[in-house]
């Protein structure tokens, strides 16, 4: 039998891949276990939640947050010494921007 629980970490990018393997242990345990009706109503909800990860991991996002990351890292490889980022966000070209302003505080003892 295959591994039930794997402690794995996995970039966003592997999400599909891992919801594949699921749905083959889920389909592995169904077989298994048809003549319950109780486990085929979990096997069958299961699914309908391993599978609403699945639309989520295709969703577009927002924004390409990726680039402002990989800037930021690239920034820091720079300069090791600086302590924060001041990042203007537009999402509409103007003349006379009108942003709102936050400040952020992300420390690793957090």
């Amino acid at each position: 039998m295959r591994t039930f629980i794997r402690k794995i970490e996995f970039p966003v990018c592997e999400i599909e891949s891992n919801v594949r393997e699921i749905k083959k242990q889920v389909d592995c345990l169904r077989a298994k276990f048809n003549y319950d009706n109780t486990s085929l109503d979990f096997f069958n909800w299961l699914d309908d939640k391993v599978d609403l990860i699945s639309k989520v991991s295709k969703t577009e996002v927002r924004f390409n947050y990726l680039v402002i990351q990989n800037e930021m890292d690239r920034l820091y490889k720079l300069d090791p010494t600086i302590t924060g980022y001041n990042i203007t966000f537009d999402f509409v070209k103007t003349n006379d921007p009108f942003r709102a302003k936050f400040n952020l505080l992300i420390s690793k003892t957090n």
